[in-house]
């Protein structure tokens, strides 16, 4: 069966206030603007700045575009329509900024981060995600969104406004992530008080990713006055590091051998067997949710790896992605068909599948894993983590299906 990308992919949905529309006056191109409508949060947030960060370095500058957020924490910023898709969207919250979680001041500076081109809400838990693209460009948005909602313990995707969907759990992650990114920027400032602030907030937001269990635990329980602990020692060194990793990340591509090219070409077919799969029992059983659901992950899954692929010149032109069940690697084409072979007996069947699917990939991202470059490792690191998850779903929809 051939489906097109569309059907299989998550879809990239065009955001509600995101409108084109040109400027009279002017027969140059330059002057097409475009309005950039959302909402600002840890609770909605009065009169903090939203501007277009031309220059990247994390701080609204004199000459660059902004506006205000209203008195329901809503900004519309106009920008040049070229600038629109490329540069990215910061917020700076003042002490004054007031919160409407409790219609109080926040008390000190905030500074959050859009993901990508994902303007319509801005939080927190996007600045994480904003912030681990940055230090790795290897991750594709909807991997490291799908990373830190795993982490975190979340029901919806980490752009989605969860305080219109009364999503508690989110909200309370949001809180801690807030004031413990507030506090760790704060303190590493007053340490290195020439360094760079990208470079501090770059640090603050992996160190505050580095406690996601505990803010996890701390926001289950409700318990959002808890700030993550904060590592001053030595922030020289850990700056460096920061350095290293957004310096060498884009502009120097390691060699692989032969060897580490075909551990990637496999592990782009891998997810495609589990998307294949979950596909083509979701059909069979379009009573079990977890086949669906899950299938959309591995196509980011897949995403992510083919990211990989093109930059280190693996050689992919004979997959196609679209066509459900045909494989170029022939052990995984037979364990696709082996597969839906035996998913298709019952539905305990199709879900001890996806277990034994879930735990293969686990098994085969820890091998593959070792001795590649830093941004494959922590993309396979990622994988790992949806794996571990996916498990976790397959195992008690199939304790509830054997009841």
């Amino acid at each position: 069966m051939r489906l097109s990308y569309k059907q299989i992919a998550v879809p990239f949905v065009l955001l509600a206030g995101l409108l084109l529309n040109g400027c009279g006056g002017d027969s140059t191109a330059s002057t097409a603007t475009t309005p950039l409508i959302g909402m600002v949060a840890d609770g909605y947030l009065v009169g903090a700045k939203v501007c277009l960060d031309k220059n990247k370095n994390d701080v609204c500058d004199a000459d660059e575009p902004f506006a205000l957020t209203n008195e329901k924490g809503l900004y519309t910023l106009t920008v040049n329509s070229a600038d629109a898709q490329n540069v990215p969207l910061i917020v700076e919250a003042g002490a004054d900024t007031i919160d409407l979680d409790n219609n109080q001041t926040i008390g000190k500076a905030w500074h959050f981060k859009a993901v990508n081109s994902q303007y319509s809400f801005i939080s927190p838990l996007t600045t994480l995600v904003a912030q681990a693209i940055e230090m790795n460009p290897s991750l594709t948005p909807e991997l490291a969104m799908e990373a830190l909602q795993y982490e975190l313990g979340m029901t919806l995707s980490v752009t989605d406004d969860y305080i219109a969907k009364g999503n508690l759990q989110a909200h309370n992650a949001a809180k801690i992530v807030a004031r413990s990114l507030a506090e760790t920027e704060q303190n590493l400032s007053a340490v290195a008080t020439d360094t760079e602030p990208r470079l501090i907030r770059l640090l603050a937001a992996k160190q505050v990713r580095e406690q996601a269990e505990a803010i996890k635990t701390h926001a289950d329980n409700n318990e959002t006055d808890f700030v993550t602990d904060i590592n001053t020692t030595d922030v020289s060194t850990q700056i460096a590091q920061i350095q290293t990793s957004i310096s060498s990340t884009p502009t120097t591509t390691a060699v692989l051998s032969d060897t580490q090219k075909a551990a990637l070409l496999f592990m782009y077919q891998e997810e495609k067997v589990a998307r294949d799969v979950y596909y083509t029992l979701g059909n069979l059983y379009p009573s079990a949710s977890t086949f669906a659901n899950i299938q959309l992950s591995e196509q980011k899954h897949m995403d992510a790896v083919e990211k990989l692929c093109i930059k280190y010149g693996v050689n992919i032109s004979g997959v196609n992605e679209g066509e459900v069940g045909v494989f170029v690697l022939p052990e995984l084409q037979k364990l696709y068909d082996d597969l839906v072979v035996l998913g298709s007996k019952s539905l305990l069947d199709g879900l001890g599948v996806g277990i034994a699917i879930e735990e293969k990939d686990i098994d085969d991202i820890v091998d593959y894993e070792v001795g590649m470059p830093a941004d494959v490792v922590e993309v396979f690191e990622n994988l790992r983590l949806g794996s571990v998850n996916h498990l976790a779903a397959f195992e008690k929809a199939y304790a509830a299906a054997s009841q």
